[in-house]
Protein backbone atom coordinates (compact mmCIF):
# COMPACT_ATOMS: atom_id res chain seq x y z
CA UNK A 1 0.00 0.00 0.00
CA UNK A 2 0.81 3.58 -0.39
CA UNK A 3 0.02 7.14 0.42
CA UNK A 4 -2.29 9.28 -1.92
CA UNK A 5 -1.05 12.83 -2.53
CA UNK A 6 -2.54 15.08 -1.03
CA UNK A 7 -5.15 12.88 0.42
CA UNK A 8 -4.90 9.91 4.02
CA UNK A 9 -6.20 7.62 2.04
CA UNK A 10 -4.68 4.69 1.42
CA UNK A 11 -5.29 2.53 -1.93
CA UNK A 12 -3.75 -1.25 -3.04
CA UNK A 13 -0.88 -1.92 -4.85
CA UNK A 14 -1.33 -5.11 -7.48
CA UNK A 15 1.83 -7.34 -6.43
CA UNK A 16 0.62 -10.61 -9.22
CA UNK A 17 1.85 -9.50 -12.62
CA UNK A 18 -0.20 -10.71 -15.67
CA UNK A 19 1.15 -13.80 -17.34
CA UNK A 20 0.34 -13.11 -21.17
CA UNK A 21 -1.27 -16.10 -22.97
CA UNK A 22 1.48 -16.04 -25.64
CA UNK A 23 3.83 -16.65 -22.57
CA UNK A 24 1.70 -19.63 -21.37
CA UNK A 25 1.43 -21.51 -24.57
CA UNK A 26 5.41 -21.35 -25.12
CA UNK A 27 5.72 -22.93 -21.68
CA UNK A 28 3.05 -25.90 -22.40
CA UNK A 29 5.36 -26.52 -25.94
CA UNK A 30 8.50 -26.12 -24.20
CA UNK A 31 7.42 -28.89 -21.48
CA UNK A 32 5.76 -31.15 -24.39
CA UNK A 33 9.14 -31.05 -26.18
CA UNK A 34 11.09 -31.74 -22.77
CA UNK A 35 8.67 -35.04 -22.18
CA UNK A 36 8.75 -35.79 -25.72
CA UNK A 37 12.63 -35.84 -25.96
CA UNK A 38 12.65 -37.88 -22.42
CA UNK A 39 10.21 -40.71 -23.61
CA UNK A 40 12.30 -41.00 -26.69
CA UNK A 41 15.22 -40.93 -24.79
CA UNK A 42 13.85 -43.87 -22.35
CA UNK A 43 12.52 -45.84 -24.97
CA UNK A 44 15.36 -45.69 -27.22
CA UNK A 45 18.06 -46.94 -24.24
CA UNK A 46 15.49 -49.51 -22.69
CA UNK A 47 14.70 -51.03 -26.15
CA UNK A 48 18.51 -51.53 -26.78
CA UNK A 49 19.39 -52.88 -23.04
CA UNK A 50 16.30 -55.61 -23.85
CA UNK A 51 17.65 -56.52 -27.38
CA UNK A 52 21.22 -56.92 -26.11
CA UNK A 53 19.65 -59.53 -23.70
CA UNK A 54 17.65 -62.19 -25.67
CA UNK A 55 19.29 -65.20 -26.65
CA UNK A 56 18.03 -65.75 -29.62
CA UNK A 57 19.92 -66.02 -32.87
CA UNK A 58 18.97 -63.59 -36.03
CA UNK A 59 19.94 -64.37 -39.41
CA UNK A 60 19.16 -61.62 -41.42
CA UNK A 61 19.47 -60.17 -45.62
CA UNK A 62 18.75 -56.90 -46.90
CA UNK A 63 16.13 -55.66 -49.75
CA UNK A 64 15.30 -52.52 -50.77
CA UNK A 65 17.48 -51.35 -47.90
CA UNK A 66 15.76 -52.90 -45.15
CA UNK A 67 16.87 -55.90 -42.94
CA UNK A 68 14.27 -59.13 -43.31
CA UNK A 69 15.06 -61.90 -40.35
CA UNK A 70 14.72 -65.10 -41.80
CA UNK A 71 15.57 -69.12 -41.12
CA UNK A 72 15.60 -71.85 -43.02
CA UNK A 73 16.01 -76.01 -42.05
CA UNK A 74 16.36 -79.28 -44.15
CA UNK A 75 16.47 -80.37 -47.68
CA UNK A 76 14.39 -81.76 -50.13
CA UNK A 77 12.73 -81.54 -53.36
CA UNK A 78 10.04 -78.52 -52.56
CA UNK A 79 10.33 -75.44 -50.31
CA UNK A 80 7.50 -75.05 -47.78
CA UNK A 81 7.18 -71.32 -47.28
CA UNK A 82 5.82 -70.33 -44.12
CA UNK A 83 3.53 -66.90 -43.81
CA UNK A 84 2.62 -65.91 -40.36
CA UNK A 85 -0.69 -64.32 -39.46
CA UNK A 86 -1.27 -60.49 -38.36
CA UNK A 87 0.88 -59.84 -35.31
CA UNK A 88 2.40 -63.20 -35.16
CA UNK A 89 6.02 -63.63 -36.10
CA UNK A 90 7.45 -66.46 -37.46
CA UNK A 91 7.94 -68.10 -33.79
CA UNK A 92 4.59 -69.55 -34.71
CA UNK A 93 6.03 -72.10 -36.45
CA UNK A 94 8.30 -73.64 -34.02
CA UNK A 95 6.27 -76.74 -33.76
CA UNK A 96 5.74 -76.88 -37.20
CA UNK A 97 9.56 -77.07 -37.82
CA UNK A 98 10.85 -79.04 -34.85
CA UNK A 99 8.48 -81.63 -35.16
CA UNK A 100 8.59 -82.03 -38.85
CA UNK A 101 7.77 -85.82 -39.64
CA UNK A 102 11.19 -87.33 -41.54
CA UNK A 103 9.22 -89.13 -44.42
CA UNK A 104 8.36 -85.16 -45.41
CA UNK A 105 11.67 -84.65 -47.34
CA UNK A 106 11.35 -80.96 -47.53
CA UNK A 107 12.87 -77.40 -47.16
CA UNK A 108 11.50 -75.10 -44.78
CA UNK A 109 11.51 -71.28 -44.99
CA UNK A 110 10.12 -69.11 -42.52
CA UNK A 111 10.43 -65.20 -42.28
CA UNK A 112 9.19 -61.46 -40.42
CA UNK A 113 7.22 -59.82 -42.54
CA UNK A 114 8.40 -56.32 -42.35
CA UNK A 115 7.98 -54.60 -38.94
CA UNK A 116 7.89 -58.24 -37.08
CA UNK A 117 10.61 -59.51 -34.90
CA UNK A 118 14.28 -57.99 -36.07
CA UNK A 119 12.95 -57.26 -39.80
CA UNK A 120 12.74 -53.83 -40.32
CA UNK A 121 9.55 -51.70 -41.02
CA UNK A 122 8.48 -50.05 -44.07
CA UNK A 123 5.31 -48.11 -45.35
CA UNK A 124 1.92 -49.53 -45.72
CA UNK A 125 1.78 -52.26 -48.45
CA UNK A 126 -0.92 -54.77 -49.31
CA UNK A 127 -0.47 -58.76 -49.56
CA UNK A 128 0.18 -58.23 -53.46
CA UNK A 129 3.26 -56.13 -52.93
CA UNK A 130 4.64 -57.88 -49.58
CA UNK A 131 4.01 -61.03 -52.04
CA UNK A 132 5.95 -59.30 -54.44
CA UNK A 133 8.58 -58.71 -52.11
CA UNK A 134 8.84 -62.61 -50.81
CA UNK A 135 9.91 -63.27 -54.39
CA UNK A 136 12.53 -60.76 -54.65
CA UNK A 137 13.50 -61.55 -51.21
CA UNK A 138 13.99 -65.42 -52.94
CA UNK A 139 15.97 -64.01 -55.88
CA UNK A 140 18.38 -62.23 -53.48
CA UNK A 141 18.86 -65.48 -51.57
CA UNK A 142 18.99 -67.96 -54.94
CA UNK A 143 16.10 -70.20 -53.70
CA UNK A 144 14.01 -71.37 -56.37
CA UNK A 145 10.92 -73.06 -56.41
CA UNK A 146 8.98 -74.87 -56.82
CA UNK A 147 7.44 -73.78 -53.52
CA UNK A 148 4.54 -75.07 -51.40
CA UNK A 149 2.96 -71.86 -49.96
CA UNK A 150 1.92 -72.15 -46.28
CA UNK A 151 -0.20 -68.83 -44.82
CA UNK A 152 -1.94 -68.25 -41.52
CA UNK A 153 -5.07 -65.89 -40.56
CA UNK A 154 -3.49 -62.76 -42.58
CA UNK A 155 -0.73 -64.74 -43.99
CA UNK A 156 -3.26 -66.44 -46.30
CA UNK A 157 -3.58 -63.08 -47.85
CA UNK A 158 -0.07 -62.98 -48.92
CA UNK A 159 0.38 -66.75 -49.83
CA UNK A 160 -2.80 -66.36 -52.29
CA UNK A 161 -1.90 -63.08 -53.98
CA UNK A 162 1.71 -65.00 -54.35
CA UNK A 163 0.36 -68.11 -55.82
CA UNK A 164 -1.50 -65.87 -58.26
CA UNK A 165 1.29 -63.85 -59.40
CA UNK A 166 3.91 -66.75 -59.68
CA UNK A 167 1.49 -69.65 -60.58
CA UNK A 168 5.15 -71.43 -62.23
CA UNK A 169 6.68 -71.35 -58.60
CA UNK A 170 4.08 -72.68 -56.56
CA UNK A 171 3.70 -76.69 -56.09
CA UNK A 172 0.95 -76.48 -54.04
CA UNK A 173 -1.02 -74.04 -51.01
CA UNK A 174 -2.14 -74.43 -47.33
CA UNK A 175 -4.31 -72.28 -46.23
CA UNK A 176 -4.99 -71.97 -41.98
CA UNK A 177 -7.70 -70.06 -40.74
CA UNK A 178 -7.64 -68.30 -43.72
CA UNK A 179 -9.15 -64.79 -44.69
CA UNK A 180 -11.70 -64.73 -47.54
CA UNK A 181 -11.50 -61.48 -49.63
CA UNK A 182 -14.83 -61.60 -50.67
CA UNK A 183 -16.05 -61.60 -47.18
CA UNK A 184 -14.03 -58.50 -45.94
CA UNK A 185 -16.08 -56.56 -48.03
CA UNK A 186 -19.39 -57.36 -45.24
CA UNK A 187 -19.65 -54.67 -42.85
CA UNK A 188 -19.81 -57.56 -39.96
CA UNK A 189 -15.87 -58.07 -40.87
CA UNK A 190 -15.31 -54.69 -41.09
CA UNK A 191 -16.97 -54.11 -37.67
CA UNK A 192 -14.72 -57.38 -35.95
CA UNK A 193 -11.51 -56.21 -37.64
CA UNK A 194 -11.89 -52.37 -36.47
CA UNK A 195 -12.47 -52.90 -32.81
CA UNK A 196 -9.65 -51.25 -30.97
CA UNK A 197 -8.41 -49.89 -33.59
CA UNK A 198 -7.97 -46.30 -31.77
CA UNK A 199 -5.57 -48.26 -29.14
CA UNK A 200 -3.72 -49.99 -31.64
CA UNK A 201 -2.85 -46.81 -33.15
CA UNK A 202 -2.05 -44.85 -29.74
CA UNK A 203 0.39 -48.18 -29.20
CA UNK A 204 1.81 -47.07 -32.85
CA UNK A 205 2.30 -43.64 -32.07
CA UNK A 206 3.09 -44.44 -28.13
CA UNK A 207 5.98 -46.38 -28.66
CA UNK A 208 8.30 -43.91 -30.01
CA UNK A 209 7.99 -42.52 -26.50
CA UNK A 210 7.99 -45.14 -24.15
CA UNK A 211 3.92 -45.45 -23.26
CA UNK A 212 3.61 -48.73 -25.35
CA UNK A 213 6.12 -50.15 -22.91
CA UNK A 214 4.19 -48.16 -19.58
CA UNK A 215 0.54 -49.71 -20.58
CA UNK A 216 2.63 -52.92 -21.07
CA UNK A 217 3.98 -53.21 -17.81
CA UNK A 218 0.06 -52.77 -16.42
CA UNK A 219 -0.94 -55.42 -18.87
CA UNK A 220 -2.79 -53.42 -21.48
CA UNK A 221 -0.77 -54.44 -24.29
CA UNK A 222 -2.71 -57.68 -26.10
CA UNK A 223 -0.85 -60.88 -27.15
CA UNK A 224 -2.74 -63.17 -29.15
CA UNK A 225 -4.19 -66.01 -27.17
CA UNK A 226 -1.89 -69.09 -26.63
CA UNK A 227 1.54 -67.71 -27.99
CA UNK A 228 3.58 -66.95 -25.22
CA UNK A 229 1.88 -69.80 -23.52
CA UNK A 230 2.95 -72.56 -26.44
CA UNK A 231 6.62 -71.37 -27.51
CA UNK A 232 9.47 -72.15 -25.79
CA UNK A 233 10.42 -69.63 -23.17
CA UNK A 234 13.61 -67.80 -25.27
CA UNK A 235 10.97 -67.44 -28.28
CA UNK A 236 8.24 -65.92 -25.58
CA UNK A 237 10.63 -63.44 -24.48
CA UNK A 238 12.12 -62.28 -27.63
CA UNK A 239 8.20 -61.84 -28.81
CA UNK A 240 7.40 -59.45 -25.63
CA UNK A 241 10.57 -57.49 -26.24
CA UNK A 242 9.27 -56.91 -30.00
CA UNK A 243 5.76 -56.60 -29.50
CA UNK A 244 5.96 -53.17 -27.89
CA UNK A 245 8.46 -52.06 -30.67
CA UNK A 246 7.95 -49.09 -33.74
CA UNK A 247 8.59 -51.60 -35.93
CA UNK A 248 5.95 -54.45 -34.63
CA UNK A 249 3.60 -51.67 -33.65
CA UNK A 250 3.48 -50.37 -37.34
CA UNK A 251 3.26 -53.66 -39.05
CA UNK A 252 -0.14 -54.58 -36.49
CA UNK A 253 -1.46 -50.89 -37.67
CA UNK A 254 -0.59 -51.00 -41.47
CA UNK A 255 -1.86 -54.44 -41.84
CA UNK A 256 -4.98 -53.99 -39.88
CA UNK A 257 -5.72 -50.96 -42.44
CA UNK A 258 -5.15 -53.50 -45.31
CA UNK A 259 -8.23 -55.60 -43.48
CA UNK A 260 -10.23 -52.77 -43.05
CA UNK A 261 -9.86 -51.44 -46.60
CA UNK A 262 -10.37 -55.20 -48.06
CA UNK A 263 -7.19 -54.32 -49.87
CA UNK A 264 -6.39 -57.42 -51.31
CA UNK A 265 -7.57 -58.90 -54.62
CA UNK A 266 -6.65 -62.77 -55.25
CA UNK A 267 -8.69 -65.34 -54.72
CA UNK A 268 -10.58 -65.77 -57.90
CA UNK A 269 -12.19 -69.11 -58.60
CA UNK A 270 -9.56 -71.93 -59.76
CA UNK A 271 -6.72 -69.88 -59.18
CA UNK A 272 -4.22 -72.48 -58.35
CA UNK A 273 -5.38 -74.36 -61.48
CA UNK A 274 -4.33 -77.89 -61.01
CA UNK A 275 -2.40 -77.03 -58.12
CA UNK A 276 -3.43 -79.10 -54.83
CA UNK A 277 -4.91 -77.16 -51.95
CA UNK A 278 -5.51 -78.25 -47.81
CA UNK A 279 -7.51 -75.82 -45.78
CA UNK A 280 -7.31 -76.11 -41.98
CA UNK A 281 -10.55 -74.60 -40.65
CA UNK A 282 -10.82 -72.98 -37.87
CA UNK A 283 -14.36 -74.40 -36.67
CA UNK A 284 -14.30 -71.22 -34.01
CA UNK A 285 -14.54 -68.84 -36.60
CA UNK A 286 -16.22 -67.90 -40.06
CA UNK A 287 -16.36 -71.51 -41.03
CA UNK A 288 -18.67 -71.08 -44.16
CA UNK A 289 -16.09 -68.36 -45.48
CA UNK A 290 -13.58 -70.43 -45.59
CA UNK A 291 -14.79 -73.44 -46.67
CA UNK A 292 -15.74 -71.37 -49.79
CA UNK A 293 -12.11 -70.70 -50.61
CA UNK A 294 -12.00 -74.95 -51.91
CA UNK A 295 -12.87 -73.07 -55.04
CA UNK A 296 -9.74 -71.85 -55.86
CA UNK A 297 -8.51 -75.73 -56.82
CA UNK A 298 -10.35 -78.67 -58.17
CA UNK A 299 -12.45 -80.45 -55.85
CA UNK A 300 -10.44 -84.11 -56.30
CA UNK A 301 -7.19 -82.00 -55.27
CA UNK A 302 -8.54 -80.35 -52.41
CA UNK A 303 -8.53 -81.55 -49.01
CA UNK A 304 -10.84 -79.48 -45.75
CA UNK A 305 -10.48 -80.45 -42.38
CA UNK A 306 -11.69 -78.38 -39.10
CA UNK A 307 -9.71 -78.15 -36.23
CA UNK A 308 -11.19 -76.36 -32.63
CA UNK A 309 -7.69 -75.10 -30.95
CA UNK A 310 -8.17 -73.69 -27.73
CA UNK A 311 -5.98 -70.72 -28.42
CA UNK A 312 -5.97 -68.42 -31.44
CA UNK A 313 -2.62 -70.32 -32.71
CA UNK A 314 -3.27 -73.53 -34.47
CA UNK A 315 -0.19 -74.18 -35.56
CA UNK A 316 1.70 -74.10 -32.25
CA UNK A 317 -1.65 -76.34 -31.22
CA UNK A 318 -2.52 -78.11 -34.09
CA UNK A 319 1.24 -79.00 -35.41
CA UNK A 320 0.30 -82.23 -36.63
CA UNK A 321 -2.54 -81.03 -38.69
CA UNK A 322 0.15 -78.97 -40.93
CA UNK A 323 2.13 -82.24 -41.34
CA UNK A 324 -0.85 -84.20 -42.67
CA UNK A 325 -1.65 -81.34 -44.99
CA UNK A 326 2.17 -81.31 -46.34
CA UNK A 327 1.78 -84.85 -46.70
CA UNK A 328 -1.46 -84.44 -48.90
CA UNK A 329 0.14 -82.05 -50.54
CA UNK A 330 3.41 -83.52 -51.75
CA UNK A 331 1.81 -86.67 -52.51
CA UNK A 332 -1.20 -84.96 -55.05
CA UNK A 333 1.63 -83.22 -56.66
CA UNK A 334 3.70 -86.12 -57.18
CA UNK A 335 0.70 -87.57 -58.91
CA UNK A 336 0.36 -84.69 -61.08
CA UNK A 337 4.25 -84.75 -62.09
CA UNK A 338 3.67 -88.41 -62.95
CA UNK A 339 0.85 -88.12 -65.68
CA UNK A 340 2.45 -85.33 -66.81
CA UNK A 341 5.72 -87.19 -67.48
Amino acid sequence: MKLLTNSNSLHKVKLKREIKPKKCIKLVIILLIAIISAGFIYEKVSYSKDIASLKTKSKYATLNGNKIHYSTAGSGKYTVVFESDLGYTSYEWEKVIKNMPKNLEVSTFTYDRAGYGYSDKSDYKNPEAQARDLHLFFRKLGMEGPYILVGDGYGSLVMSNFAKIYPNDVAGMILINPINEKGMKSPSFVKEVSKGKTFKKVEQIGSYVGLTRVLDSFGLVRYPKGLLDKVSDNYANDIKVHRISTNHTTAIWNETKVLINGDSDSQGQGMLGNKPLAILINENGDVENQKELANLSNEEITSIEGVKPESGVIPLEEYSKVHEALKFITKKSESKSAENN
